[in-house]
């Protein structure tokens, strides 16, 4: 699910305590909401005029417009206004659209290899069913033959790890994730959103440290999410 990024400071930065008192609440209400507006439409910081539905919305707008000495919280715009700073701590819309093109590739890779896994799995199935009732030496070799192929057959697709995450580091490393890379990749996807491990990845895999350095991955993930 989308999201924004919201600093917990904010209500105690100096441009939100510089407002009047009895408009601040609102104020910081309308800014939050600009945000998520921005972020929906992929505008990078625009809010239109019809945003501002309200006469009460009109005149916080006007209030955010206003330099108090700390900076302004809106900057006025042709037709509209343009959230301070916005893409300072927000991706632009290239770099959405970007994001969701690689997740629809990695998850469209993804979802064929897993496909694939299935297909190879049926054979096994329809075996145990044909030799059902068999004598027990015929029986011995048919778990002979299941014990070689779960030994030989690829990884299946693991449910906690999503599909364009999957497709993606397979893509970058140019083969299926082995049993520890996928551990790995489950403890990344557990902490982390699929788009910050996909972009620390990308990064590992371009800095050179290899797509499969998964100490270079972790620290990149959490630079990313703001933990370092």
């Amino acid at each position: 699910m989308p999201y924004v990024p919201l600093d917990e400071n904010l209500p105690e930065h100096p441009k939100v305590l510089a407002l009047p008192f009895d408009d601040m609440n609102a104020a910081l209400g309308l800014v939050v909401r600009a945000w998520c507006y921005c972020s929906r439409n992929l505008s990078d910081g625009f809010v239109p005029d019809g945003f501002f539905r309200t006469v009460d919305d009109k005149r916080l707008r006007e209030l955010l417009l206003t330099d108090n000495g700390f900076g302004l919280l809106f900057d006025a715009a042709e037709n509209g206004i343009l959230v301070h700073d916005y893409l300072d701590c927000n991706r632009s819309r290239a770099e959405m659209e970007a994001y969701r093109e690689i997740k629809r590739v990695a998850g469209k890779k993804g979802g064929k290899r897993s496909g694939e896994v299935r297909k190879e799995a049926k054979p096994k199935q329809v075996l145990g069913v044909c030799l059902e009732g068999a004598s027990s030496k015929t029986n011995l070799h048919v778990l002979e033959l299941e014990h070689k192929e779960k030994e030989t057959r690829p990884l299946r697709a693991c449910p906690s790890i999503p599909d364009e995450v999957r497709g993606y580091y397979a893509d970058k490393i140019g083969r299926e994730p082995n049993a520890s890379e996928l551990n790995s990749l489950m403890v990344l996807c557990k902490r982390f959103n699929s788009y910050i491990v996909n972009t620390a990845i990308g990064q590992a895999s371009m800095q050179g440290g290899g797509a499969d350095n998964f100490a270079l991955i972790t620290t990149i993930a959490k630079k990313e999410a703001g933990l370092t």
